[in-house]
């Protein structure tokens, strides 16, 4: 399953960079009518949300980002 950031739950998607170290964390939450596994972790001091790509643009219209520049520590 690919997963993507939407504008819907994250700010300034071109602002945000993911270090080696980066730790990420598996929850379950909502979309739309959906439960799904959702990826979350904090990327130097913003909360980044992924969600699976097929669900992209189902709770409005916004950005979406799959692919994250990198930035090592």
């Amino acid at each position: 399953i690919v997963y993507c950031a939407e504008e819907i739950d994250n700010s300034q998607l071109s602002k945000i960079y993911i270090a080696d170290s980066t730790t990420f964390n598996i929850e379950r939450k909502s979309v739309l009518s959906e439960k799904v596994n959702s990826i979350t972790t904090n990327c130097f001091g913003k909360e980044l949300t992924l969600i699976p790509y097929y669900l992209w643009s189902n709770r409005g219209t916004g950005e979406m980002k799959v692919w994250f520049n990198r930035e090592k520590e």
